[in-house]
């Protein structure tokens, strides 16, 4: 079993190493899934692994005009200069998340 600790090591600091590697010096390049997921996508996804049915409820009072409704990085540059390619999805994400929680 990964901890939550490793699955983030190999998402995010292994893409840093093919940057620190084989980057280009003073370069950005986003360490990132290349797609967007709705917080509805992610706890279903959580409530297919534990077998549950959550009870969501969104308070519209909380909700603010200039709230980010869509972040959405891109990787194209560090997949073409650098190869480097994801390694987990979000399901296997999330469940190696969950097991490391204790559920």
């Amino acid at each position: 079993m990964k901890s939550k600790v490793k699955v983030l090591f190999d998402a995010t600091i292994l893409g840093n190493f093919y940057v620190k590697d084989s980057g280009r010096s003073g370069e950005i390049y986003n360490v990132c899934s290349e797609k967007a997921y709705k917080l509805r996508e992610i706890v279903e996804i959580a409530e297919k692994i534990l077998k549950i049915k959550a009870n969501i409820e969104v308070d519209t009072a909380r909700l603010r005009p200039n709230d980010v409704m869509l972040i959405l990085g891109d990787n194209t540059k560090l997949k073409q200069e650098l190869g480097w390619q994801i390694q987990y999805n979000m399901e296997q994400t999330i469940t190696e998340i969950l097991k490391s929680m204790g559920a």
